[in-house]
């Protein structure tokens, strides 16, 4: 092949490179960060993307497979204190700018991609309207973790009390981010992205309301489709309405209506086995049966276990003394369907009459809501 030849194929690679049509890239600077990584996840956890930060800059070019919602950081060496954030990523360029102080702030992103953008307007509203809310939340639910052994019953009352107003508050200006976003994008096809990762069924109508609100192609997207199923399901699960059935049978073959008798209230138990999480607060949750189940509490298990050995060695590992209910269906189960269950696990207190007294209800929150239920039922 001739010198004329060589030039001619490289100039061609080059002009192909040039207009691929798949091609993004990053323009990244952290002011003030010396040492630091840049990357990019999928919705999965996969990197596909990464780059040492230097000085406060890196460059990143590469090929992105296809459009849509990813995770993006940029963390000092070593750290790795808050979560990733989500982006809409598509073929051009992304200018990333962030501080080595604030790098648990939404980064400043700038890009011709209009989801972006519309992301990036969100969030600047959170911030906004949010002013540290959801931080003051993370400090209060720490040093409750902290102090709860030392803390006086009073004291952690008061504590808990002011976990609650918080997330309240935090609820509320999530909602209003919401109504303001919508207002500013009336036709956004996001709303409902943004939406479904609310806590929407804590007062599912108010956001029942605003999801009428969305365009067609937000209520038509699969984010709608899931979050309009969602809130169908959430708007019957509210304090005071009938509690779904418990498929399923215990061990000895009993259903969930033989084990309901003479008790005042209970907490449903949503876990898995294989849930770190689902374990480690069965401890938490032993303690409180011994402390209030002479008083008419009472604890029913339901796993959504698919494998009868995991669920049983599981039981008896954990050493629990109250009824458990499985019917081995695993995430097929109608249990996830009807109590709405998206993650493991979850807690409800149902009342004698089988409705419901607090769904979603937090581990820390148990021990007070129950036995202020029982002070008013004795």
């Amino acid at each position: 092949m001739n010198k004329n030849s060589i030039l001619i194929g490289l100039a061609a690679f080059m002009l192909t490179a040039c207009k691929n049509p798949k091609i993004i890239q990053f323009d990244v600077t952290a002011s003030g960060l010396q040492n630091g990584v840049f990357v990019v996840k999928d919705q999965g956890g996969q990197t596909i993307f990464g780059e040492n930060v230097k000085d406060g800059k890196c460059t990143v070019k590469g090929q992105l497979d296809a459009p849509g919602f990813y995770l993006l950081d940029v963390i000092k060496t070593g750290d790795r204190e808050h979560l990733p954030f989500e982006v809409y990523l598509e073929p051009g360029t992304y200018k990333v700018s962030a501080s080595a102080s604030e790098l648990a702030s939404y980064p400043k992103i700038e890009t011709d991609s209009k989801k972006q953008q519309e992301i990036n307007d969100y969030n600047t509203l959170n911030n906004q309207l949010g002013n540290g809310i959801e931080q003051e939340t993370a400090n209060l639910n720490k040093e409750f973790e902290a102090k709860k052994t030392t803390l006086s019953k009073d004291a952690q009352r008061n504590l808990l009390t002011k976990i609650a107003q918080s997330e309240d508050k935090e609820r509320n200006i999530q909602f209003e981010v919401l109504e303001q976003f919508i207002k500013k994008y009336p036709t956004s096809e996001l709303a409902a992205h943004f939406m479904a990762r609310r806590s929407y069924d804590e007062e599912p109508q108010k956001y029942a309301d605003l999801f009428a609100k969305l365009s067609p192609a937000a209520k038509s997207s699969s984010d709608g489709i899931e979050l309009a199923a969602s809130l169908d399901i959430a708007l019957k699960l509210q304090p005071g309405k009938k509690a779904p059935a418990i498929a399923g049978k215990t061990f000895d073959g009993k259903t969930f209506a033989a084990i309901t008798a003479g008790k005042k209230i209970f907490l449903i138990d949503f876990w898995r086995s294989v849930n770190q999480f689902s374990r480690v607060n069965h401890e938490k949750i032993s303690g409180i049966y011994q402390d209030l189940s002479a008083r008419g509490f009472q604890v029913i298990s339901v796993s959504l276990d698919s494998k009868q050995l995991w669920w049983a060695t599981a039981v008896k590992d954990d050493k629990l003394p109250w009824p458990q209910m499985s019917d081995l269906k695993g995430n097929d189960s109608p249990n996830r369907a009807n109590w709405d269950i998206s993650t493991i696990p979850t807690y409800y207190l149902v009342d004698s009459d089988w409705k419901i007294y607090k769904k979603n209800i937090g581990i820390g929150q148990i021990k007070l809501e129950a036995s202020q239920y029982l002070d008013k039922h004795p």
